[in-house]
């Protein structure tokens, strides 16, 4: 993988599929809730040969993952194979303020002059491109997806302060805003890690609380049951005979996070 792959990069747009859409323009947002209500989405059975338990630790405590025999997710969509940059004129199109002025990316915040970041077009290990993916209400803050040289990751910029931190995944964020959840998959490749983060939110001021990397499974959808519950898609990856991955065997696990 090189910088140039990771311009249509697959992993990370299909993670940002675990979101609401971001703070829009009130039409498009409506339109977005009322197609939401009129198509209900059947649960999936998983199988009880994809359903495993498995167990992890993060920090001082160890989680469980309970199988679930019906999947809270629909039957999985096809890959977002849509180039960043024409993705990112549709999010700026959606959001009021965020500007892009060539490698620059201006976005406004409540103390100060926006904040510009500035992609890097080095031919070296400090390559690095920015995007605008959304801006997230719940937890006042900017998402961008940052691709690096052989990596990449999402940022959030708190809309308030300007601050700014580097995540795995796109939030899921808790129904009562307190806690969001980074979901990161790649079994087989390595350039990103596997597994997730978890933070919480205190008006804004996010705190990492743990993170974990997988090795038997990769999580691919997540979705909070309620505040202290989730359940995530847990991909097994088939490999060939080069040991390529052909494809996933896809069940889903219940974890309770508080």
């Amino acid at each position: 993988m090189n910088k140039h792959a990771l311009l249509a990069w697959p992993v990370l747009l299909a993670l940002a599929c675990n979101n609401v859409p971001a703070e829009e323009k009130p039409a498009d947002t409506t339109a977005t809730i009322a197609a939401t209500a009129v198509t209900p989405v059947p649960p999936v059975t998983t199988g009880a040969s994809n359903a495993l338990a498995d167990t992890f630790t993060m920090g001082e405590r160890t989680y469980y993952v309970v199988p679930m025999e019906q999947s809270p997710f629909p039957t999985e969509p096809e890959q977002d194979v849509t180039e960043m940059d024409v993705a990112e004129k549709a999010a700026l199109a959606r959001t009021t303020g965020v500007k892009r002025i060539g490698d620059t990316l201006l976005l406004p915040v409540d103390k100060g002059e926006p904040v510009a970041m500035v992609n890097n077009n080095s031919d070296g290990d400090d390559y690095a491109h920015y995007y605008y993916d959304s801006y997230l209400p719940e937890i006042n803050c900017y998402c961008l997806i940052g691709t690096y040289y052989e990596a990449g990751d999402y940022v959030l910029l708190n809309r308030s302060t300007g601050a700014n931190i580097h995540v795995w995944g796109k939030p899921v964020i808790s129904p009562d805003k307190k806690m969001l959840i980074c979901p990161s998959y790649d079994l087989e490749a390595g350039f990103i890690p596997n597994g997730f983060q978890v933070f919480t939110n205190d008006n804004g001021a996010l705190e990492n609380t743990g993170d974990v990397s997988l090795t038997k499974w990769g999580p691919g959808r997540v979705k909070w049951l309620d505040n202290n519950t989730i359940a995530v898609e847990q991909l097994y990856p088939t490999l060939d005979g080069n040991g390529d991955a052909t494809k996933a065997e896809v069940s889903a696990g219940k974890i309770t996070l508080r």
